[in-house]
């Protein structure tokens, strides 16, 4: 690839930037997750499986959480 076609992908992708494939897996996450969901839990959204930047999370929220996975 030559310098100047590498700066033409670049611009292109400033333009129009492709490779969403968190939102496309986050889609397919929540389609299965929903086709299988148990009776009485609410159904989820995409962006429930979205990657999200958040605190580290203390040992009793761990806890907490593993609780609710179980029921």
């Amino acid at each position: 690839m030559s310098v100047d076609q590498l700066y033409g992908w670049m611009a292109a992708f400033t333009l129009m930037p492709w490779g969403d494939e968190w939102l496309r897996d986050a889609v397919l996450m929540a389609q299965q997750y929903n086709a299988n969901r148990p009776k009485g839990k609410p159904a989820l959204k995409p962006w429930d499986f979205m990657p999200v930047e958040q605190r580290p999370q203390t040992q009793d929220e761990m806890w907490r959480i593993l609780q609710q996975v179980r029921t």
